[in-house]
């Protein structure tokens, strides 16, 4: 039955409205209620035929329960209900705060997946030169946010090393920053901090010395064992899993505090090595992981049919790797899902997430926006692979006509409009407009066909029935998302 700690002492129901919702039935005894501002219910069968009939006032305190999570709306409930939806849409009202630079397109790795489409190292013409540095950071500090987030990425970002350098110290000097806090952020006009995302084949004592002095995040790519690693991510080297693990190892013994993990890029290769996968990260002191699935973008598009699978296939895997990580910290371990704290937080707060790919609109010209390596301005880090995300650029164009302009509105508007009206996992899923050019060139996506929305609907649904019909494991997942600050 619906359960509520609310007293009413009402004799009948007040005057309400229905709010717009969507259903999902397991079973005769499991209806479940989903919001568009993401709150939810699940009621039994004789609950959901009073709420289907509106007989709530046979049952005051179902009528509560649904006052409470905003399914019916009231006099009461208005304002409570107005800051629901402001808080859930909250990223429409922040400015765009995180900002993704490409110093390079060069890289000196070859992985199949790569979406930006890198070119070979020893490429010319492909480097960020320091006019365009300048004019990069420059734009950034006119975003309206009282936070900003720099990533470098690539390319291989450390193959123009000097022209991140400049970046940060131009930024700090913009920002009159003279110290970062314990937590990396830099205080002065704005609180910035830095990241840097990297396949670490290239670092040495000297750039780490900076990077760590500079308190900047660093991430990198590890995709499971040797095999599976180099396999993905192939070097003309050799094996670059020796470099990243040496460097990852390297990291943890030094107890950098702005380094926790790594993160896989997950191919068809990695499926049947699932466990393999968490086991890698365990070996090396790593307690967090994600398992990604590929965007159809850049190098993927052409490389699809040897590293692709179905929405069903990935989300067979991610399921065994999400009992694998159970099973674990049942026996005590450890090793937290952070894509499944992602998936959770949608579903469980009304908080908004620092990941912007999940929900309507989603992140791209709102919270996120890419840079290459010639100052021009995309929707989002993803969308640098082509000209058709392109908004602009840092030397002919303000922020303000950037990202006011009309092909920056219409595609925050694209991202807003309901496309999967029907589905009770709209309220926490949504296609990656990106993605779904590169499988479809078009960039109104067919729903029904588009692979990561049906990806994130089948997760999203699979972590609704482990939230009402497995206790002891939604016991498990809820600690991490209660410890977690993602």
């Amino acid at each position: 039955m619906a359960l509520s700690l609310s007293v009413n002492s009402e004799t009948s129901a007040p005057l309400h409205e229905i709010n717009k919702h969507w259903v999902k039935k397991f079973d005769e005894n499991h209806h479940l209620i989903t919001t568009e501002h993401g709150s939810w219910v699940v009621l039994d069968g004789k609950e959901f035929r009073l709420f289907k009939m509106d007989k709530l006032e046979e049952d005051l305190n179902l009528f509560s329960v649904l006052e409470e999570k905003g399914v019916i709306i009231t006099e009461r409930n208005h304002d409570k209900l107005t800051n629901m939806y402001r808080m859930r849409f909250n990223r429409i009202f922040t400015g765009t705060n995180l900002h993704i630079i490409t110093p390079t397109l060069r890289c000196n790795q070859g992985c199949l997946y790569c979406y930006p489409y890198a070119v070979h190292e020893n490429k010319k013409g492909v480097d960020m030169d320091k006019k365009t540095a300048k004019a990069t950071i420059d734009f950034i500090f006119q975003s309206p946010s009282p936070y900003l987030t720099i990533e470098f990425t690539g390319g291989e970002p450390l193959l123009n090393f000097p022209m991140i350098e400049f970046m940060i110290e131009r930024a700090k000097k913009i920002n009159k920053s003279k110290e970062a806090d314990e937590s990396g952020w830099w205080n002065g006009i704005k609180k910035i901090t830095f990241q840097l995302v990297s396949n670490l084949t290239l670092m040495d004592e000297e750039k780490l010395e900076y990077l760590m002095m500079n308190k900047v995040h660093i991430c990198t790519s590890l995709d499971g064992p040797k095999k599976i690693h180099d396999k993905n991510r192939p070097w003309v080297k050799g094996s670059s899993h020796e470099k990243v693990v040496y460097w990852i190892d390297k990291l943890k013994e030094l107890k950098y505090p702005f380094f926790s993990t790594a993160m896989p890029t997950v191919t068809r290769y990695t499926l049947p090595y699932v466990r393999e996968l968490v086991d890698e990260y365990i070996k090396h002191g790593l307690n967090h992981i994600s398992f990604r699935p590929i965007f159809i973008a850049g190098r993927a598009e052409q490389t699809w049919d040897k590293i692709g699978y179905t929405a069903e296939e990935f989300v067979e895997g991610w399921k065994n790797y999400l009992e694998y990580l159970l099973e674990l910290n049942r026996k005590g371990v450890n090793m937290v899902g952070d894509d499944i704290i992602i998936l959770l937080r949608r579903i469980v707060t009304l908080q908004p997430s620092s990941y912007t790919c999940l929900g309507a609109p989603c992140g791209a010209c709102i919270t996120q926006a890419g840079y290459n390596q010639w100052g021009d301005v995309f929707t989002c880090d993803e969308g640098k692979n082509s000209d058709v995300f392109k908004l602009g650029n840092v030397k002919e164009n303000t922020y303000r006509e950037v990202f006011t302009s009309k092909d920056a509105i219409n595609f925050i508007g694209l991202t807003t409009t309901v496309q999967d009206d029907t589905s009770p996992w709209h309220p926490y899923s949504s296609p990656c407009h990106v993605s779904s050019y590169g499988q479809q060139k078009n960039l109104i996506t067919k729903t029904k066909q588009d692979y990561i929305l049906q990806v994130h609907d089948l997760q999203i649904e699979h972590m609704f029935r482990k939230l009402i019909f497995n206790p002891e494991d939604a016991k498990i997942m809820m600690n991490w998302v209660k410890n977690s600050s993602i």
